[in-house]
Formats: C-alpha cells, sequence, structure tokens
C-alpha cells in the first residue's frame, strides 16, 4: 500500500477532503448566486449611475459578505459536527469517500 493510498483511508483526512470539497461547492453556489445578482442588476455604460443599480449592486455585496461571512462562522461548526458523528460511529459501518 502506498503512503499516498494510506492518507487517503484515514478518516481525519477524509472528513478534511470532506470538508474542503463541502466548502469549495458552497463558494461555488455563492459565486453563481452572485453573477446572477449582478446580471439582474442591469448596469448600464452612463456617466453617472441610477439609484436603483447602485442599490442593487450595494445588495449584491452585502448577500456575497453575508454568504461568507456565514461560511467561515459555520465551518468549525461543520467539522466538529463531522467529527463527532464519525466518532460515535462503528469503524466497520464507516465508508470512505472513495466507495
Amino acid at each position: 500500500m502506498s503512503s499516498a493510498s494510506s492518507v487517503l483511508r484515514d478518516p481525519t483526512m477524509q472528513r478534511q477532503l470532506l470538508a474542503m470539497k463541502q466548502q469549495q461547492e458552497f463558494q461555488a453556489n455563492v459565486a453563481k448566486f452572485t453573477e446572477h445578482c449582478w446580471d439582474r442588476c442591469d448596469v448600464k455604460a452612463t456617466a453617472k449611475m441610477e439609484a436603483k443599480t447602485s442599490r442593487c449592486i450595494a445588495n449584491c455585496v452585502e448577500r456575497y459578505l453575508d454568504a461568507s461571512s456565514r461560511l467561515s462562522a459555520d465551518l468549525p461548526n461543520l467539522l466538529s459536527r463531522m467529527a463527532d458523528s464519525r466518532q460515535q460511529a462503528p469503524p466497520s459501518s464507516a465508508k470512505t469517500i472513495w466507495g
């Protein structure tokens, strides 16, 4: 067994990889929703931005920042819950992330 495959079988590493994957998926969704938000703002190339467009952009930025701070705040809790659930499950029933 290679050292890489033994690392991938380590439950702690599996939890970390799963958490990183979930974080990446969440960030991708936030980026997708933010892009849709920007598209809905209907920004026009003019000398002065309309108040409605300015509010729309500010709203998109606030949503993005809220989602990012939520991720930063919730990630440690998610990792802790995952670790607790793994410790309670019997080793024979644990499945790897690789199938």
